[in-house]
């Protein structure tokens, strides 16, 4: 018995079926790539800011931390001149030896000395605490920041993958700029 041959009618109706699931195929695909897309193009933009956030505060601290070792430079260098009047190592020009000279007069006694070497230490004990204080600060700061950037990263890998760029996910820099 000869197999039945599908009349024309039915292959028509078959075809626009197919026609039109395949329509609707392609546009969902194209739907979900415009959606990942717009995800990758998000997580894009997350990045950058993170980034950006993550260099602004490292100039911020590097910026702190330089102004900090000025100012210690400069109160240790009064420290060593405060610790060394009377030696020939004064600084040669005349208004900076009549302060210090006039300083001096004012110290005539062992208790004025006394007062002001007191004064001094609490200022410099003050400082170093303040010093300290700032350091654990940055260290704090330093450590979150790395923290939120490593979550960033890794937010991004994810998108990444799910997005079928695996390529961007490897340990390619990010351009951010950790200073000196």
């Amino acid at each position: 018995m000869p197999d039945a041959v599908p009349s024309h009618s039915a292959l028509e109706t078959s075809n626009a079926n197919s026609s039109q699931a395949l329509r609707a195929e392609l546009q969902t695909l194209y739907q979900q790539l415009l959606e990942l897309e717009r995800e990758r193009d998000a997580a894009n933009e997350s990045a950058a800011h993170w980034r950006n956030l993550y260099s602004t505060e490292a100039q911020q601290r590097r910026s702190e931390a330089r102004l900090a070792e000025e100012r210690i430079a400069r109160l240790q260098a009064e420290r060593d001149r405060t610790a060394q009047v009377g030696e020939p190592s004064l600084p040669d020009s005349p208004a900076a030896r009549a302060a210090i000279a006039a300083e001096l007069v004012e110290l005539n006694t062992l208790e004025a000395l006394r007062v002001k070497l007191v004064a001094v230490l609490q200022e410099r004990d003050r400082l170093f605490a303040t010093l300290r204080t700032e350091q654990v600060n940055h260290a704090k700061t330093r450590d979150s920041l790395t923290a939120i950037l490593g979550d960033a990263i890794q937010h991004f890998g994810r998108q990444a993958g799910k997005l079928g760029m695996n390529h961007l996910t490897s340990s390619e820099p990010l351009g951010i700029d950790n200073g000196p």
